[in-house]
């Protein structure tokens, strides 16, 4: 059976991004311990900062040349629509 792996990765990294929408929702927790929690809001990454972080981490984690480190950050924040990076950390294979 051919697998869209584009697709299928897509899948994956919208269940993971709902899995962390779930799970860092303080309406979730009890309403006696969320005063037990102290909330800290961070605005999402640009950008920049995304494309500069990513590759240096692609480029230190799996040793690969930059100009693929390049194209991997590009393409996961304009085609995947995500700044979550993830889903590509774990060792290659």
């Amino acid at each position: 059976m051919v697998v869209d792996s584009y697709k299928y990765d897509n899948n994956i990294l919208q269940q993971q991004e709902s899995n962390n929408e779930d799970s860092n929702n303080i309406s979730k927790v009890m309403t006696p311990l969320q005063s037990r929690f102290f909330t800290v809001k961070l605005e999402p990454y640009s950008y920049e900062q995304f494309y500069e972080i990513t590759v240096q981490l692609i480029i230190r984690q799996h040793k690969v040349k930059q100009e693929i480190a390049n194209a991997i950050a590009h393409n996961v924040w304009h085609k995947m629509k995500s700044a979550n990076i993830e889903i590509f950390s774990s060792p290659i294979d």
